[in-house]
Formats: structure tokens, sequence, C-alpha cells
């Protein structure tokens, strides 16, 4: 494979591009996930993640911020998941 090869320049430009837009929706920089994070990092649906919530098999907190009115919301801490990858269904 040619690096230098004008497609393949932007093929790694279009990949990094939808990587760092993928990271920026899952809040890098804050200390919770949301369910949908959860669900994408285990790669589970997000059913299975309130399931484990209300199973008590992970920490949260309820999220009450503004726009989370009409349903509650979960506030997930990230502290709990380091060198974890998959979770046990």
């Amino acid at each position: 494979m040619d690096l230098a090869d004008p497609y393949i320049q932007k093929l790694i430009l279009e990949l990094n591009t939808a990587a760092r837009v993928h990271l920026s929706k899952m809040n890098i920089n804050s200390e919770y996930y949301s369910v949908k994070d959860v669900a994408e990092l285990f790669d589970v649906n997000k059913q299975t993640v309130y399931k484990w919530i209300a199973e008590e098999k992970i920490d949260y907190s309820i999220d009450n911020s503004p726009g989370k009115t009409l349903r509650k919301g979960y506030r997930i801490p990230k502290r709990q998941f380091h060198g974890k990858r998959h979770a046990s269904h």
C-alpha cells in the first residue's frame, strides 16, 4: 500500500474525521458516560444498560440537568470501566 497515494490520503483523512466526531459525541472530556455511550462501549443495546442500572451492576447517578425533564437521565462514572471493554451479558 502506498501511503502517499492521494486516494489513501483522502481515506485516512475521512477515517480520522469520523473517529474525532464519534469521540466528541462520547464526551471524552467528561467524567461520565451516557447510557448510549456505555451501550456503544460494550456493544450492547441501551436496554441492556438500563437493565444493568436496575440490577445495580454499574454505578450511576441521576442527571438532573436542564433538558432531562421529560425522562430520567443517568450519568455513569467512567472510572468504573478502566481497562474493561466487554461486559458479561
